[in-house]
């Protein structure tokens, strides 16, 4: 791959989504790995050593002194990340990576994003999985036309809409082509999901119009329907969607798969949940951060404001069944933050 320097990066939190993004951003071959920061001095340790990082800090403001890094991974629980993201801004960093999801209530992810674009610095989440071949196949079947006219989507998760749900939504949609949402009704189990780093309803299910006509079903959560012969309850994670020429599908750790009109099976690829195919959808993200630094015009995939997109749809699910299954009209209106309800006395509990 031609390029016409490599840029510098550096991470905040060195535990093992810290470890994952560093290794993809050296993998990417765009980027070299210059800085870390943690409290936990081992931990820094650990990941400086395994990619032969000099710049070691406990003070990550002192690593963006000294180091000056074009890009910075914030790997830290979402109640930590808006003072590390205005400090990367007022240090000068071209872009910002934070994982998912981006925030624990809907008026911060909408800050988080204001802001970045306002310093016209690039907001990235995340999203890797949408990367994956598995998934790449799927979207390029839908809007290719394989299928002909999407009509129906279906998707299952295991996990609840905080740990795994953000991805399926914001796969969804990506899938479908990207088409605006018109309205969301959902109902959700009023318990707190037992994924400590990730509080919200242990399970929602929901049904989504978008403007291009197609309706998505999704069970999102601990209870959701597991995939037979799945080797961890993890990849319990569908897609299907079905058109007027035939259908296609994806599962986590398996693959892909299209049938045509009358039932045959007539493409195939397989994935798995391993370096070889992950590990490349991981490094994709940051392939495309350079893409972006280089080039302004360059949209990157997961910037911030497409996150936002899906990041709404779990506040959406939330505020509907509050509401008893109130309709949720798009685009979204400030309000109360309703996911909030499951995540803010947990995040309290943190600090």
């Amino acid at each position: 791959m031609a390029m016409d320097k490599r840029f510098k990066m550096a991470v905040i939190g060195c535990g093992p989504r810290g470890k994952d993004h560093v290794k993809a951003a050296i993998r990417s071959e765009q980027f070299d790995a210059v800085g870390a920061a943690d409290i936990d001095v081992k931990r820094l340790n650990e990941l400086a050593d395994a990619h032969g990082i000099k710049g070691r800090y406990t003070d990550y403001k002192e690593m963006f002194a000294k180091e000056q890094p074009d890009a910075v991974h914030v790997c830290l629980q979402p109640f930590l990340r808006v003072q590390p993201v205005k400090d990367a801004i007022a240090a000068g960093v071209k872009a910002i990576v934070v994982e998912k999801p981006m925030a624990f209530d809907f008026t911060e992810a909408s800050k988080l994003v204001a802001m970045c674009k306002d310093a016209g610095v690039l907001l990235v989440v995340n999203h890797q999985k949408r990367n994956m071949i598995e998934w790449v196949k799927l979207r390029e079947a839908v809007t290719g036309g394989k299928i002909g006219k999407p009509e129906m989507l279906r998707c299952s998760c295991f996990g609840n809409v905080l740990s795994q749900g953000t991805h399926m939504l914001d796969m969804a949609w990506n899938i479908l082509g990207e088409p605006e949402v018109k309205w969301l009704v959902a109902g959700a189990e009023n318990t707190v999901s037992e994924t400590p780093t990730h509080p919200g309803p242990r399970n929602a299910l929901a049904l989504v119009e978008y403007a291009n006509g197609v309706r998505g079903s999704f069970a999102i959560g601990n209870d959701s329907p597991p995939i037979p012969n799945s080797q961890a309850c993890w990849f319990w994670c569908n897609i299907e969607v079905r058109g007027t020429e035939g259908k296609v599908e994806a599962i986590l750790d398996e693959g892909y798969k299209r049938w045509d009109k009358e039932g045959n099976l007539v493409e195939t690829q397989v994935s798995r949940w391993n370096d070889e195919f992950q590990g490349a959808g991981q490094a994709k993200l940051s392939v495309d951060i350079a893409s972006a630094l280089r080039d302004p015009a360059f949209k990157h995939p997961q910037r911030g404001e497409s996150a936002l997109v899906s990041f709404g749809l779990v506040e959406a699910i939330c505020r509907s069944a509050l509401g008893g299954g109130k309709r949720i009209e798009f685009p979204l209106k400030p309000g109360e933050d309703a996911l909030a309800t499951w995540t803010r006395s947990e995040a309290a509990k943190k600090k």
